[in-house]
């Protein structure tokens, strides 16, 4: 799909997206704890528990919504806010999608919560030097077509 199309139907059903999106920055705390730390979970109030689970999964959000866009190669200009909104829905969907795929897999082979937070904060920091040498080559082709042109 092209970029300015989506970003067109990102702004016509802005709502929607920002509904989902809040959704899904919460429900896969709320999971976390709810599957390994029921204790916590059966004591907290709703607005406590949202806000924990809100709090467990911004860090991974907001640190894919600067790793998304240079893994993918675009020219994102992530100071525009329709880009910066259509990079956070995307680091929501995946790492929502890697946070149930992990406490999933870790759930279903009876493994601690503890070895599976361990590999999810693995792979964000394997995506992380991916994401920086992915900048650094880009900006090194960068000077070298500057260079090349003077």
């Amino acid at each position: 799909m092209d970029l300015k199309k989506l970003v067109q139907a990102v702004r016509d059903s802005g709502f929607l997206f920002a509904f989902f999106d809040l959704l899904l920055l919460i429900l896969p705390g709320v999971g976390i704890l709810f599957l390994y730390e029921r204790p916590i979970f059966m004591s907290l109030d709703w607005i406590k528990l949202i806000l924990l689970a809100g709090a467990i999964m911004a860090p991974l959000d907001f640190m894919n919504a600067l790793v998304i866009p240079s893994l993918v190669d675009a020219e994102i200009d992530l100071r525009r806010k329709d880009n910066l909104f259509i990079a956070l829905t995307a680091s929501i969907f995946a790492t929502s999608i890697m946070v149930y795929g992990g406490v999933a897999i870790f759930y279903l082979f009876n493994y601690p919560a503890r070895h599976g937070l361990l590999i999810i904060a693995g792979v964000e920091f394997v995506l992380l030097i991916v994401a920086f040498y992915k900048d650094h080559q880009r900006a090194r082709r960068g000077k070298k077509k500057a260079s090349a042109s003077t």
